[in-house]
């Protein structure tokens, strides 16, 4: 046994030998044959009172297994959480455009509305199938394509209710990604910038030699807590579900691309996505 397991068994077991009262149960490793460690799970009981037994019994028995097992299932679990976390939080955005496009379209009859509502239920019905079709939410991209970063981001505009805020893309470039995920991505950082910014925010969005940046004129994010806002629930609103911005960087991190966030020049908060290679421009 390790000395620190066997420290803490003897401990257990000889404050057992003194108090018949208690029955303490103690996991420790013990070295297999193979040089590796096998986890044991071991019950003591006084039994020095017992005219037949007189001695302290230990029961041990091998859980590695049922260890191994135990902690598949808590991954599990918590990948089921991250795809529920994932599913409600981000299928708000057209859940709410195609509610007010069908209120639009009632009011004013105007073809565009319905269209709206349409793209919207894509997008809805795109994210569904997404989750359905994850046995588990995994950081790692696996299947990318080729994608436009303006074409993203403008779609990603168009899930998203932006109030009076401004869209500015300063320019594009084509690279290797995961359509449907990047657009998570934009959705949830136009998201933010808008509810930080009561709605009136101009969001400019381009790229860097080896990434991109997306950045708005709002309120910006106080120095110290930027590295806290990536964190799965962590948000200055309690109405808020602090989820957008860690989804935004599971799937940033699983593109194997790197995020920070810094200031704008406006004042307000910029993230940069660095890591990205670009596909190199064709000129006829």
């Amino acid at each position: 046994m390790p000395p620190d397991d066997r420290k803490e068994a003897m401990d257990k077991f000889f404050t057992a030998v003194e108090n018949p009262g208690r029955e303490p149960t103690i996991e420790f490793r013990f070295e297999d044959p193979t040089g590796g460690w096998t986890l044991v799970e071991a019950r003591g009981k006084n039994l020095f009172d017992d005219d037949f037994i007189n001695g302290f019994v230990v029961n041990a028995r091998d859980v590695t297994g049922l260890k191994e097992r135990e902690q598949e299932l808590e991954q599990q679990n918590e990948q089921l959480r991250n795809m529920r976390k994932m599913l409600s939080h981000d299928l708000q955005n057209p859940v709410s455009i195609a509610a007010d496009s069908l209120v639009l379209y009632r009011d004013t009859g105007e073809e565009q509305w319905i269209e709206k509502a349409e793209k919207a239920i894509d997008r809805m019905d795109e994210l569904l199938e997404q989750v359905s079709a994850m046995r588990m939410v995994e950081t790692d991209i696996s299947e990318t394509e080729t994608v436009e970063l303006r074409d993203i981001v403008s779609s990603a505009w168009e899930m998203v209710e932006t109030a009076n805020s401004e869209l500015h893309i300063e320019d594009s470039k084509a690279f290797e990604a995961d359509c449907s995920r990047l657009k998570q991505v934009f959705e949830n950082l136009i998201r933010n910038a808008v509810e930080h910014s009561d709605g009136s925010t101009v969001i400019r969005v381009g790229t860097t030699d080896g990434g991109l940046y997306f950045e708005d004129d709002g309120p910006g994010i106080p120095q110290g807590e930027r590295d806290k806002i990536f964190e799965s629930g962590y948000t200055t609103n309690p109405d808020k579900t602090g989820f957008g911005l860690n989804i935004v960087k599971e799937i940033v991190i699983g593109h194997g691309w790197d995020i920070e966030i810094t200031e704008s020049e406006g004042g307000g908060a910029r993230f940069e996505i660095d890591g990205i290679v670009y596909q190199p421009a064709v000129y006829s």
